[in-house]
């Protein structure tokens, strides 16, 4: 039986790697974060910083992780064959990619229904584990493992539909709002500038965050698909195509749920910044559902777009999980030749019992949410 080992897995195509980079890249934040920060930083000013850190450091760094892995051909462990010395930073992406991958399950859960896990009195108060919650966790975390049981030679299929059908509802809502008074007058109100926020060290600081939350340069991710390239691949391109694609689709958010705002303030005669108050980072769980009302069969468009936002915690599943596996296999070869599927099941296994404890009436107040 040929090695199975994942450097030794590539690409089936290059379109297949640029969908991939894309189902790393937009996720969560792009849903709910990038609303509320352009409106907490005046509008225009944060989307000029948020382009100028996303082309001038993001995109630089972004190219640089796949440029080297996919020369080297090696991934997170076997990479720091460089440095022997520095191959303690595969043990720490081994780490932080482990657990990320079973915090963006939670989030995931979290994102539907406020009350899934019957919140508790408290933080200090776990309560009861929600067996709904587990049940979600352990679908979720299979069809993670299923989707990489043949590194990204399964990957990148998963990816075609998990990475494109949210872009696709994205820009369906937006069509719909824009044929609703008041949707105009909510763009512009998201463009809108305030330009004395430059001055403003916050603005700066959160479009840095936004910049790395995003492209995720130094998890990893980058390092191990970067790696299934064949040495030829012009990974600049896909760098910047990947990289401006992420952008385009954070600031159409933006647009999406503003032009959905201005429906609502037109609709209930409130103005934007009262909603936007009212809603903080969780906005874009308020708009959405909120558009989906202006459809036929809003109930069945509603189910479909909760079903829809899952999927970008299960393309995040799927590529947080590989770098774990391929720095396993680079580790020990020998002893894991030919058995992806036996690590692949203790990995996952680990991960599931390791979120149990999430799986729990667990609560955050306001406050909490915004140091997270």
């Amino acid at each position: 039986m040929a090695n199975t080992s994942a450097v030794n897995v590539k690409w089936t195509s290059r379109v297949e790697f640029i969908v991939a980079l894309l189902g790393y890249s937009i996720g969560m934040p792009e849903f709910w974060r990038v609303p509320y920060l352009t409106y907490r930083n005046g509008g225009g000013p944060f989307i000029i910083a948020y382009i100028l850190l996303m082309l001038v450091c993001g995109l630089p760094l972004y190219f640089l992780e796949l440029a080297l892995s996919q020369f080297s051909g090696k991934g997170p462990w076997r990479f720091w064959d460089i440095c022997p010395l520095l191959r303690g930073m595969g043990i720490a992406i081994a780490v932080i990619n482990a657990l990320s991958a079973v915090n963006t399950a939670i989030m995931g859960a979290w994102s539907i229904e406020y009350q899934i896990l019957r919140i508790s009195d408290g933080i200090d108060y776990l309560g009861t584990i929600s067996v709904v919650f587990v049940a979600y966790l352990f679908v979720l975390r299979l069809l993670a493992a299923i989707s990489i049981v043949k590194s990204v030679e399964s990957m990148g299929k998963m990816l075609y539909v998990t990475a494109l059908l949210p872009v696709v509802l994205i820009v369906m809502i937006w069509i719909r709002a824009l044929t609703l008074p008041g949707s105009t007058k909510g763009m512009l109100y998201f463009v809108s500038a305030d330009f004395r926020r430059f001055a403003d060290p916050q603005l700066w600081i959160e479009a840095s965050f936004q910049t790395f939350i995003t492209l995720g340069p130094g998890w990893g991710g980058l390092m191990m698909m970067g790696a299934h390239n064949k040495f030829r691949t012009n990974c600049f391109q896909s760098s910047v195509i990947s990289t401006s694609a992420t952008l385009t689709f954070g600031l159409l958010n933006g647009l999406v749920v503003f032009s959905v705002l201005g429906v609502m303030s037109e609709e209930i005669n409130v103005p934007i910044p009262d909603l936007m108050t009212s809603g903080g980072f969780s906005i874009g769980f308020i708009a959405y559902p909120k558009a989906l009302s202006y459809f036929p069969l809003p109930q069945l468009w509603c189910a479909i777009f909760y079903l829809v936002l899952l999927l970008p915690g299960l393309d995040a599943m799927a590529i947080l999980t590989e770098p774990l596996l391929m720095i396993f296999e680079e580790m020990f070869p020998k002893m894991l030749n030919n058995r992806r599927i036996p690590l692949l099941t203790v990995v996952s296994v680990v991960m599931f019992l390791a979120g149990l404890p999430f799986a729990t009436q667990f609560n955050l107040t306001w406050q909490e949410w915004r140091i997270l």
